[in-house]
């Protein structure tokens, strides 16, 4: 007994690892076609797709449709339309059918039945009548008429379908007398025309009647007419600026008036329309400016005051005096207590270096400064790295190692900030050495830093972790 339930747990087990190890797939196939799968054919239907040293597939092949579809549109006669797969213009009305052949998404042959209807464009009418005075003229269709008459316009394409449009209407002049007179005023000028008070007319011109006449329906009534072209007036604000003489008092002029103390002061100029211009003119007054000023600057950088540039200045302090004018035009002293310091200067790599090194590697290690000073370096494990003889980086024992390099400064540079590089040296006894090293990658697995290169692990001595 303890043999048969031995054989039967196999089975059973057995079954279960096959159930496990199956896939599904799914193939379509055109109704009464077949589809070839792994070198295959197969009809509609469930399929066991055995795969030696894989998991078997379990396949389904299911029907796709073919499709017959009808489809009718309707255009108009001009418009252009896709026909047997190409666009085409239609410029006669009547219908046109054809028959395209396409594949479903599937793949399957379906036929499209076209029905295209083209339509002539209808034509519509209008009529009306308009009224002018002689002398006049009315815009239709983009033509002028000013005679009496009846007129028709075909408008091409006028209507909301575009088709012809067909306008019929009659033009009536009607006589008209106007005395007309012109005349240009200042705004807020005191003139009455009639029962028209000018003076409180705003800018620009106005068409005045003689006046309140009745008039027919057509506005053509015989009555007085001023065109009266009413000049602008303008207001503006302007700021007169007066410099402190040496004598202590303050002289200036503006449109032929002196000032010699501040104010306010109103001015009537002719703005450039010929009307007036009312400027509120403000008078200030400025003193003789002193100023001190206290600033720094690095060696290497320049400095500019007044219509001066300073540049290529030593570190050490500088008193500096120079004349100009303000923003007023007036005389003014600046005195500028001036400190050049030593100028920064930074530390950096000339290559980009590796964070792990290979035992017995050698890389080319240097690093410049931006004063382009000399710099100094220092490696503080020697027992793991060291300089070769061809002056490189050279890693001899597995562990760590730091590259530290400094640059003191001299009388024109402060010292740099020190740059580091720390390296990871690892053991490669059990590599073979690449002609071209790959770039290793760091991580932590289980709590424990793992180098991985070329897909293999190793610790920080370089010894082979196991997979």
């Amino acid at each position: 007994m303890k043999g048969l339930s031995y054989i039967l747990l196999l089975v059973a087990l057995q079954v279960s690892t096959a159930a496990y190890s199956q896939t599904r797939d799914t193939a379509y196939v055109c109704d009464g076609g077949i589809v070839n799968y792994n070198g295959r054919n197969y009809t509609a239907g469930t399929y066991t797709v055995r795969q030696q040293g894989q998991a078997d597939i379990i396949l389904s092949v299911i029907n796709a449709s073919r499709y017959t579809l009808t489809q009718k549109d309707t255009i108009y006669r001009g418009e252009s339309f896709i026909y047997k797969g190409h666009r085409r213009s239609f410029n006669s009305a009547g219908t046109f059918t054809w028959t395209d052949s396409l594949l479903s998404v599937h793949g399957c042959d379906s036929v499209v039945n076209h029905t295209l209807t083209v339509k002539a464009r209808p034509t519509t009418y209008a009529e009306f009548e308009t009224h002018i005075c002689k002398g006049d003229s009315v815009e239709v269709a983009g033509r002028w008429y000013k005679t009496n008459g009846s007129n028709s316009v075909t408008i091409r394409g006028g209507n909301y379908l575009k088709g012809d449009s067909i306008v019929t209407f009659r033009v009536y002049v009607h006589s008209a007398v106007e005395k007309v007179y012109y005349a240009t005023i200042k705004q807020g000028e005191a003139k009455q025309w009639y029962f028209h008070r000018c003076s409180t007319l705003p800018a620009g011109t106005h068409r005045l009647t003689s006046a309140n006449l009745l008039h027919t329906i057509y506005g053509c009534d015989s009555i007085e007419v001023m065109y009266l072209t009413v000049l602008p007036r303008t207001y503006g604000t302007d700021t007169l600026h007066l410099c402190q003489n040496n004598d202590g008092t303050y002289n200036g002029s503006y449109n032929g008036k002196t000032y010699t103390k501040a104010t306010e002061d109103r001015h009537t100029l002719t703005n450039r329309a010929g009307g007036d211009s009312i400027l509120t003119l403000t008078v200030m007054t400025h003193p003789r400016y002193t100023t001190r000023i206290d600033t720094t600057i690095y060696y290497g950088q320049t400095f500019t005051i007044a219509d001066t540039t300073y540049k290529d200045l030593l570190p050490g302090e500088y008193d500096i005096k120079r004349t100009t004018t303000s923003i007023y035009g007036c005389d003014s002293t600046i005195n500028v207590r001036l400190t050049v310091s030593k100028a920064r200067q930074t530390i950096s790599f000339t290559t980009a270096l590796p964070d792990t090194l290979y035992l017995r590697q050698r890389i080319p290690a240097e690093a410049q400064a931006s004063s382009g000073l000399p710099v100094t370096y220092e490696i503080d494990n020697t027992q793991n790295l060291e300089w070769s003889a061809e002056n490189e980086l050279r890693a001899i024992a597995p562990g760590y190692a730091t590259l530290t390099v400094t640059q003191s400064g001299n009388e024109l540079y402060l010292p740099a900030d020190k740059k580091e590089k720390q390296f990871i040296i690892v053991s490669s006894t059990d590599l073979t050495a690449p002609i071209a090293i790959p770039t290793p990658i760091k991580t932590i697995e289980n709590g424990r830093v793992i180098i991985i290169v070329n897909n293999k692990k190793y610790d920080l001595l370089g010894r082979t972790v196991e997979q």
